[in-house]
């Protein structure tokens, strides 16, 4: 953060396919300062029982520990989420002076930053999961709105990438996740054709 300017900076997997132009359009009319966005997790308890199934891989001692709670602060999950600058550099500040690390990353993030979110936007539609009856080039070859689908197969990652590519026009030559204009585009004609019977509508008055 403090060697490279950016205005916002997205946390992924690297089983996860980012739709770029789509993600920029998402972020385009919210504020740059304060925003934290992703899919929302919030009042989960910290997993610290050995008998819990979920033990092995998600206890967190250290977060009750440290923070004294037994529920995490709202966080959103790691699959992908996107800080503003302004929340990356709190963050840091804040985990600079913690004993430890807590080992749950999204959790943690959502707690040093808690101070500082003016707009907590939560996208479950944008960033989601892929599931069994979900098959992730579906996905890709027909949905407009995801931003990033997660827990994908390497094999899946590069069909989405093809699968994107396919979808080109003339105004998007190299397909919707590359073309950053498309968004904004189509929400400029989508406006401009909802006022057109206002505007007629005068005409005849007059």
């Amino acid at each position: 953060a403090r060697s490279v300017a950016f205005k916002y900076l997205l946390k992924t997997d690297d089983d996860a396919f980012v739709c770029g132009a789509r993600l920029i359009s998402l972020l385009a009319p919210l504020p740059r300062l304060g925003l934290y966005l992703g899919a929302l997790t919030a009042n989960k308890t910290v997993v610290t029982s050995r008998a819990s199934p979920s033990y092995e891989r998600w206890s967190d001692p250290e977060y009750v520990r440290i923070f004294g709670s037994a529920v995490y602060a709202p966080y959103m999950q790691g699959a992908g989420y996107v800080l503003s600058a302004d929340l990356v550099s709190l963050a840091v500040h804040h985990a600079a002076v913690l004993p430890e690390l807590p080992p749950i990353e999204d959790a943690l993030v959502g707690r040093l930053v808690a101070t500082g979110v003016r707009t907590r936007r939560n996208a479950p539609k944008q960033i989601r999961y892929r599931t069994p009856a979900n098959r992730a080039s579906a996905v890709c070859e027909r949905d407009t709105e995801f931003v990033l689908l997660h827990k994908l197969t390497l094999e899946e990652l590069e069909g989405c990438a093809a699968t994107t590519a396919r979808r080109r026009s003339n105004r998007c030559p190299r397909g919707p996740c590359e073309c950053r204009s498309l968004g904004v585009q189509l929400r400029l004609r989508q406006t401009l054709v909802s006022a057109e019977p206002s505007r007629n509508s005068s005409r005849r008055r007059e």
